[in-house]
């Protein structure tokens, strides 16, 4: 179910910055690279989120409040 939610927000993300593209840019260099960037984040995320189920609770409490503040910090 997870991994449903999370590829229908990559494809409606993806969406979004498509609509995004400059003018006179090229479509399909566009969106290889948009595509491989998205692919980096994705794996990325992944490990990290691999590294902190082998780490210490209070590790992953902590990443989880920096994430909350920095969230917030952009809001603002």
């Amino acid at each position: 179910m997870g991994g449903t939610l999370v590829a229908a927000f990559m494809v409606f993300h993806g969406f979004a910055h498509g609509a995004e593209i400059p003018a006179g840019a090229h479509f399909m260099a566009y969106m290889a690279g948009f595509g491989l960037a998205t692919l980096a984040i994705a794996f990325a995320g992944r490990g990290f989120g691999a590294l902190l189920m082998k780490s210490d609770n209070r590790v992953s409490q902590a990443v989880g409040v920096a994430l909350a503040v920095t969230g917030a910090f952009f809001t603002a």
